[in-house]
């Protein structure tokens, strides 16, 4: 009626307010029956507040578990203005986390554990107890609530966790929406400010069992490890006490059955090897109690023989009943209640910045893989300009030949002894081709083919390294993404890569030389065809064309040079006729250069575009994802500022008067 009463009361406050004005409207029309519903379902059921509560009820729950105007009461006690301001700091703090874990894509047992803190804000103190099967952990149990309540057995009894709470009788059951979570009501007093919880063994053969126990341990106030004098700390309770260290958790031993010992050097020993041992796993001096359970329980049904036992007087029962009932007072058992959720909090922060880290670490390496495949395209392409200037004297080298042929040519043929060869203007238009030109034509033809294979040989080899790379990139992301759970992170970087992997690869194979050489050589031929305007050749190859530019100096030579001034003019005309042929090689050997460099350079930057182009798409992700995980980061650290700001303030707030 309790939790009906008040959810109602606020659904009916929402229903009347304005739309998006869910808050104050809401909570003024029954805000104490809700919150005392809240508490009463957290400290109650221990579990997410909503269970079995459906329709408006069930939503109003949901919404105000974390509201800021929550009654000034934890559990049954009423607390300070300054006590519960610390409360509702504790709340936003850890729905600021809860936020940041969300969108950091947290798996949804870290948010529970979250959402779990600040709904158990409200509730009772949860004292958990752990240990082996047959460790004594059920007669420990018994004892301390004075009587025979739970199943005893020396089989593992305990198959699931088992809440035990305040009630007018009696009485175990199922909680209806966990089937592993057991519910047992006993009519002792001090269970109405305290909830123990009965945990599966450590060392259950039963898989499942150890699995609830461990996932129920940041869920603890404080954590009542039992082990046992005849095998006291064993492998396993060390690695289970390993987990609960990284929780932070308050933990006291109880060294149960001190009464099968034979003496007390036996105790002191046992109890000297636990506190060692304890001190190394945690790093903490422990508070051990030694016990006899069923001692404890014959004195509290009045059996006078208990006192006479075995190693009565070590029986430590009734300071650990003190410890845990007295020594750990309300204003005590809040201040560690309000602790814990951040020190989970804390832990989750610790592991998701890791896991943020691992993953700037990841990004820096793309960073860096792309900057070398950038620096590497750089300095192929100087690499590439120096040889090709290598590649290009040899064709200067071939007109300097050609010069130096031309030369001795025109010295030798325009002079007075061969006045009759001058008259003769074919034959001075073959020799000329025959002695100058020469092999030069294919020769020429020859060496720009020789670059231009060379350079669709370094293009393609560059291809083939960096589809290499970006494939043992995408490799050793995948040997990552083993290693790491966040989904979507690891799918958009696969499928990026994958994609650069499959554009590098499509280019490298479609890097054909034959039709590359092709095209350079086409373009190259049409634009020397234009510079040196050399007409009907779009069939001959570079060598002709150069050819063609240097046969028109023949019609300088012959019967002009005899008929114009007489033989007087021959040395003139032939100093004229070198001047101009000199000339023409030279325009031919630098526009031969300049085409072919200008070709050259600009096949150059569209190899180095098409690279970037293909890896764009993952830079462009890789710079936004970075962004936005430094800002994760950042958001994770004022969360943990924030936390340890409200710790501060816990121990202000709740230290003793």
């Amino acid at each position: 009626r309790l939790v009906w009463g008040g959810a109602r009361a606020a659904c009916r406050g929402a229903r009347t307010a304005p739309p998006r004005s869910w808050g104050a409207p809401a909570l003024a029309i029954g805000e104490r029956s809700l919150w005392r519903a809240v508490a009463a379902v957290s400290s109650a059921e221990h579990v997410p507040l909503w269970h079995g509560v459906e329709g408006g009820a069930g939503r109003a729950i949901r919404r105000y578990s974390v509201a800021p105007d929550a009654p000034k009461e934890l559990g049954d006690r009423l607390l300070s203005d300054q006590q519960q301001g610390v409360i509702e700091q504790e709340k936003g703090a850890l729905g600021e986390l809860l936020s940041v874990l969300d969108k950091l894509e947290a798996s949804s047992e870290d948010l529970d554990l979250v959402r779990t803190g600040m709904s158990q804000l409200n509730g009772l103190f949860m004292l958990v107890v752990v240990g082996e099967f047959n460790s004594g952990k059920s007669s420990f149990l018994n004892a301390i609530l004075g009587g025979k309540h739970l199943e005893e057995g020396v089989t593992p009894t305990t198959a699931r966790i088992h809440v035990i709470r305040h009630g007018p009788k009696t009485d175990v059951s199922i909680d209806p929406t966990n089937k592993d979570l057991g519910v047992v009501r006993v009519p002792v007093d001090w269970l109405k400010e305290i909830q123990l919880v009965d945990t599966p063994g450590t060392n259950a053969i039963i898989r499942s069992h150890e699995q609830i126990t461990e996932h129920f341990i940041p869920q603890s106030d404080m954590i009542l490890f039992v082990t046992s004098c005849d095998r006291a700390f064993s492998e396993s309770e060390r690695l289970f006490l390993e987990k609960i260290e990284q929780w932070n958790k308050k933990v006291v031993v109880v060294l149960s059955k001190v009464d099968i010992l034979d003496n007390e050097e036996e105790v002191e020993q046992v109890r000297a090897f636990v506190e060692s041992n304890f001190k190394k796993a945690l790093g903490v001096e422990p508070v051990i109690f030694t016990i006899s359970s069923k001692q404890a329980l014959k004195q509290k049904a009045g059996d006078s023989s208990a006192a006479d036992g075995n190693l009565s007087h070590l029986n430590r029962f009734a300071e650990l009943e003190k410890y845990i009932l007295t020594t750990l007072d309300p204003q005590t058992r809040a201040k560690i209640k309000l602790e814990n959720p951040i020190n989970v909090g804390k832990r989750l922060i610790a592991q998701y910045k890791a896991a943020l880290e691992d993953r700037l670490v990841l990004l820096k390496g793309d960073v860096k893989f792309l900057d070398s495949i950038q620096a590497e395209i750089k300095l192929f392409t100087e690499d590439m300009k120096k040889d090709f200037l290598l590649q290009r004297n040899r064709i200067d080298n071939a007109m300097l030949k050609l010069e130096q042929r031309g030369d001795l040519y025109l010295e030798q043929t325009l002079r007075l002894g061969n006045l009759a060869g001058l008259s003769n203007e074919a034959q001075l238009k073959a020799d000329f081709e025959k002695k100058v030109v020469g092999e030069t034509s294919h020769d020429i033809d020859k060496l720009v083919s020789d670059i231009i294979d060379w350079m669709v040989e370094k293009n393609s080899k560059q291809w083939t390294h960096i589809m290499q790379k970006v494939q043992h990139r995408a490799k050793a992301s995948s040997e990552y993404n083993e290693r790491q759970s966040n989904k979507q992170f690891d799918y958009n970087r696969k499928q990026l890569l994958e994609t650069i992997g499959v554009q590098v690869s499509r280019s490298a194979k479609a890097f054909d030389k034959e039709t590359e050489a092709l095209k350079f050589t086409s373009v190259v031929r049409s634009t020397l065809f234009q510079t040196l305007a050399v007409t009907g050749a779009g069939a001959l190859g570079l060598g002709a064309v150069l050819s063609a530019s240097l046969l028109d100096l023949t019609g300088l030579l012959g019967a002009s040079v005899v008929a114009v001034g007489g033989l007087c003019i021959i040395p003139y005309k032939r100093r004229v006729v070198k001047k101009e042929f000199l000339a023409k090689v030279e325009e031919v050997r630098k526009n031969l250069a300049d085409t072919t460099t200008t070709h050259f350079e600009a096949e150059l930057e569209n190899s180095a575009v098409k690279v970037t182009e293909a890896l764009g798409p993952y830079a462009a992700y890789v710079r936004c994802e970075q962004q936005k995980l430094s800002d994760l980061s950042k958001q994770l650290d004022d969360c943990k500022g924030s936390l340890e700001a409200i710790q501060e303030s816990i121990y202000q707030a709740w230290a003793r008067k």
